[in-house]
């Protein structure tokens, strides 16, 4: 018997500790995918280049590759910067 009270203290402190902690903020995950969108599509822009270096694709083809990309880094960069981020700072973060 004296387990069932503990066990039913332990469920309301814990309701209670739940019910007491803020949301958790959905801008931040927001950001996150953002800033990992950003990231993905600059390491494949960087992925072309190291493909035109090493004689794996044309600079034609890279170019072609490059003009796809474009809209939809540019869509990201808008998403990363809406949301508080830095372009910049991804690509610096990236580049160290």
């Amino acid at each position: 018997m004296e387990w069932l009270v503990l066990a039913s203290l332990a469920l309301f402190a814990a309701a209670l500790i739940a019910a007491s902690q803020p949301p958790a903020h959905p801008r931040g995950a927001e950001a996150s995918t953002a800033t990992e969108r950003y990231t993905r599509l600059l390491r494949e822009l960087h992925d072309l280049d190291a493909d035109l270096d090493t004689g794996r694709i044309t600079p034609a083809e890279r170019a072609e590759a490059r003009r796809s990309l474009a809209p939809e880094l540019r869509e990201a960069a808008a998403s990363l910067q809406a949301e508080g981020g830095s372009a910049q700072r991804v690509r610096a973060e990236l580049l160290s």
